[in-house]
């Protein structure tokens, strides 16, 4: 892990990252995607609140069979996983607010 959360290059890893336990939040970007590089400060502080919360960043450029594999449209997308089912989901517009939330109410489930 850097200092920018966990890096995943291959689909291999995304999938044993969401499969994993606990709560799992995948950004999903794109390296010209100044959205997505703008946003990802934020996600990573957000899940950083929550002790919980294991994050990680996936570029398509680097894993394009992901798209298919998930059903990613659209850049970015924030999956929330818990205990390997997705929880929840949101492309392109990234309201932190409600990430929150859904991290928040991901995190009472756990305890």
């Amino acid at each position: 892990m850097t200092a920018d959360g966990l890096h995943l290059h291959d689909l291999a890893a995304v999938e044993q990252h969401l499969a994993g336990d606990g709560l799992r939040l995948l950004q999903v970007g794109a390296r010209s995607c100044g959205v997505c590089h703008a946003l990802r400060p934020r996600v990573l502080a957000l899940a950083a609140e929550f002790g919980q919360v294991h994050p990680a960043i996936v570029e398509l450029d680097e894993v394009p069979e992901l798209a298919s594999r998930l059903h990613v449209l659209t850049v970015p997308v924030v999956l929330l996983y818990l205990q390997g089912r997705e929880l929840y989901r949101v492309a392109r517009f990234v309201r932190l607010d409600e990430l929150r939330q859904q991290l928040a109410q991901g995190q009472r489930w756990l305890e």
